[in-house]
């Protein structure tokens, strides 16, 4: 009997098997909510393997807590919608890079999205202190950064 597959279409039928033999192969494993993760196939998650690992953010909304004065402690409120593929960000942190200074907070481990993060100012002056905010999921995948600008009077 001759082979008739020739080139690409051997190629193919050659992937497709493979394919085939790992979900077969995987498909005996646990379970984990609908999604077949395995281990011994590679260690990678059959559902999110391909799939950005950092988080995206947008939608920031800043919010003042309390009177934007000089010389005063200010709290802010900083709240983002966040597209977490891997379902990792809770646990993360929030950075939020100030023209003052630069803090992280913490996110608790139950966050899914949106994601507040508190944080305080101080300045001796009247002065527009600009500000940006990026989200680290507990695996250190760094999202993208949002700016924003504080008017303190």
């Amino acid at each position: 009997m001759q082979d008739r597959l020739v080139g690409s279409q051997r190629t193919r039928c050659g992937f497709f098997l493979v394919v085939a033999l790992l979900v077969a192969n995987c498909s005996h494993h646990k379970d984990c909510g609908g999604d077949v993760v395995d281990a011994d196939c590679s260690g990678t998650d059959l559902v999110t393997a391909g799939l950005p690992q950092a988080p995206d953010i947008s939608g920031l909304k800043i919010t003042a807590l309390s009177p934007e004065r000089v010389n005063t402690v200010v709290h802010y409120s900083a709240q983002v919608s966040v597209l977490d593929f891997q379902s990792d960000v809770g646990g993360g942190r929030c950075e939020i890079a100030l023209s003052v200074g630069t803090t992280s907070v913490p996110i608790p481990s139950s966050v899914i999205s949106p994601v507040t993060c508190l944080f305080t100012v101080t300045v001796p002056a009247p002065t527009q202190v600009t500000g940006a905010i990026t989200v680290i999921d507990r695996n250190g995948h760094r999202s993208n950064s949002l700016a924003f600008v504080l008017g303190i009077t």
